[in-house]
């Protein structure tokens, strides 16, 4: 089973919710005080950014033009992004 956490993406160690007040990374328990010191991001990081929606038409094959894989992979993106701003409200 698989899950998905959103939120607002960190430009570095210091403002990520993730960071404990210990200097440690809570999703791979590394000690991430040089990173949040120098207000950067290590490579190792695991938050990643959501991808960018897809434009033009998907081919199916060479006859049979359809945009329905873009409009699929859109929709995801716009209900993850949705539904965390949903919650975000219901929280304040």
């Amino acid at each position: 089973m698989k899950a998905i956490l959103v939120l607002d993406m960190p430009d570095s160690c210091r403002e990520c919710y993730l960071r404990s007040l210990a200097d440690d990374c809570q999703v791979v328990g590394r000690y991430v005080q040089e990173y949040r010191e120098q207000k950067n991001k290590p490579d190792w990081c695991p938050l990643q950014k959501l991808p960018d929606e897809k434009t033009g038409t998907a081919y199916l094959d060479e006859q049979f033009q359809h945009p329905a894989f873009n409009v699929g992979w859109n929709a995801c993106l716009d209900e993850l992004v949705e539904y965390s701003r949903r919650n975000k409200e219901i929280s304040k």
